[in-house]
Order: C-alpha cells, then sequence, then structure tokens
C-alpha cells in the first residue's frame, strides 16, 4: 500500500489518474514538435555540448582532426575530382565518428562500472578496435586516392606542377588555414568544457 505523503503524486484528488507529466515526478516534455525551432535548438546544443565534450577530453580526437584537416588540405592544393575528395572526406568523418562512438563506450563503462570489471575492458578494447578499423579503412583510402593524384603530377614535370599549384594558392591558403589553424590551436591549447 503507499504511503499516504506519496499518493498525491500519482493521483488526482478525483482519483483518477493523471496525465503525462501532471501531479508526477517526471516533467512532461514542453516540446514535442520535432520542427519546433526551439526544439531542434535544443537538439542541436546538446549534440554540440556532446562533441565539445570529445574534443575537450580526447585528445586522439584533435589528432584526427588535424590530421584529417591537412589531408583535406593537400586534396585541395591536388585538385581531386569530386569522387575521390568525396571518398576522402567519408573516410576522415568515419574515422571521427569512430572516436565519437568509442568516447560514448568508454563514458557508459565508467558510469555503470566504477570498479574494475573484465567485461567493461572488453567493451572498451571492442570500441577502441571500431576506431583501429576506420583508421585503417581511412589510410587504404588516402593510397587509393593521393598515389595515382601524386603520381600524375610528378609525370607532368616539375614545371605544370608548379604551374598547378601556383593557380591554385590564391584561393587554397585562405581555405587551408580556415581548416588546419583551429584543428592546429585545439591540439595544443587547453579548451572548455573538459580536462587534458
Amino acid at each position: 500500500m503507499a504511503k499516504a505523503g506519496n499518493r498525491a503524486e500519482f493521483t488526482k484528488e478525483d482519483g483518477k489518474r493523471p496525465e503525462v507529466g501532471e501531479g508526477r515526478r517526471t516533467p512532461a516534455r514542453r516540446d514535442t514538435g520535432f520542427f519546433r525551432a526551439r526544439s531542434l535548438r535544443a537538439s542541436f546544443g546538446y549534440a554540440w555540448e556532446g562533441l565539445s565534450y570529445v574534443w575537450a577530453t580526447q585528445r586522439n580526437m584533435r589528432i584526427h582532426a588535424l590530421v584529417g584537416s591537412l589531408v583535406v588540405s593537400a586534396a585541395l592544393l591536388l585538385g581531386l575530382d569530386r569522387v575521390d575528395f568525396l571518398l576522402v572526406v567519408f573516410a576522415i568523418t568515419l574515422v571521427l565518428s569512430a572516436e565519437v562512438l568509442n568516447t560514448l563506450a568508454e563514458a557508459l563503462v565508467d558510469l555503470l562500472t566504477p570498479d574494475y570489471a573484465p567485461m567493461a575492458k572488453v567493451v572498451k578494447d571492442v570500441a577502441a578496435g571500431g576506431v583501429l578499423l576506420a583508421s585503417v579503412f581511412s589510410v587504404i583510402t588516402g593510397f587509393a586516392v593521393f598515389v595515382p593524384a601524386l603520381r600524375g603530377l610528378v609525370r607532368a614535370g616539375w614545371g605544370d606542377v608548379a604551374a598547378h599549384l601556383s593557380g591554385r594558392l590564391p584561393w587554397a591558403v585562405p581555405a587551408l588555414t580556415a581548416l588546419v589553424l583551429p584543428a592546429l590551436v585545439g591540439l595544443f591549447l587547453p579548451v572548455k568544457g573538459g580536462k587534458r
């Protein structure tokens, strides 16, 4: 039998069961519409907080981001075609996503099992293995995309290479700075929201 002090939390005065969020401990969701601006803004805010946590606490994430920015910069300078460029971006995104999932697995294990447990180690090792597989895929993709492009430049001769690069530098340098500089700064300078 429920205690009298808790009864008001689960029933109305007329004896009927309350609606969701009415007289209960769990608050109702005020904004359930997917396309409402406040709900979308909150969802993006939560997602950004999650990415900020991964960035602030995981050094490997910052290293992956720096390497990825350098690879994208090289792709822009070499003038890869659309398919090869998308393959490069996909490989980088796959590695970053695997790192996010690895951080999620580690956080859940630490939350559920604060003490050492063999299965907790298994979960963390499997998550790290996913990052390794994604990294191997990205390396293979890099070789498959960049080796033919570099080989073509070498065969073209240094004069053509210089002309090719000089034609891209006016717009490539600002783009490279925007890509590499934030990743480089984020790798070495403290960031808010996590511990180094």
